[in-house]
């Protein structure tokens, strides 16, 4: 079973809109050192963050998450942030790759500041990813 992070970078591949901004690039964890050399591009990288997801919520897990948009400047990473945050508001209940996504709520504004592994701008913000640990069918819910 694929994990929620996983999902989510799935979802976000399959947003026609945002697919179109980003072409495709969509990466869990970090931005891979191989494609650093092809200079900056429009890019998306999650990471989850502050530790093992909350499962409290019965078979519903909460795990916190950081959304990196980077870009050649910061206008564009300013414009990517801004359909990945679109396209997180707009995810309610969606089967991806086994995963029930339920909701992604964003936790506040962008951060701005060179990336870390890139030296490309950067816009970084927190959000909540809910979703269900139980295997789903894709398309159902």
């Amino acid at each position: 079973m694929m994990n929620g992070i996983a999902a989510l970078c799935r979802y976000l591949l399959e947003d026609p809109d945002l697919n179109l901004e980003i072409k495709g690039n969509v990466y869990v964890g970090y931005f891979p050192p191989d494609k650093v050399q092809d200079g900056p591009m429009k890019s998306v990288v999650i990471r989850g963050t502050g530790g093992s997801p909350d499962s409290r919520l019965h078979t519903i897990e909460q795990q916190p998450i950081e959304i990196v948009s980077i870009a050649a400047s910061y206008l564009e990473a300013m414009v990517v942030d801004l359909a990945v945050c679109q396209v997180l508001k707009d995810l309610d209940r969606k089967a991806v790759s086994g995963v029930l996504l339920h909701n992604a709520q964003i936790a506040g504004g962008a951060s701005q500041a060179p990336n870390a592994e890139t030296g490309w701008p950067e816009c970084k913000r927190q959000a909540v990813l809910r979703f269900d640990e139980r295997e789903v069918e894709d398309g159902t819910v």
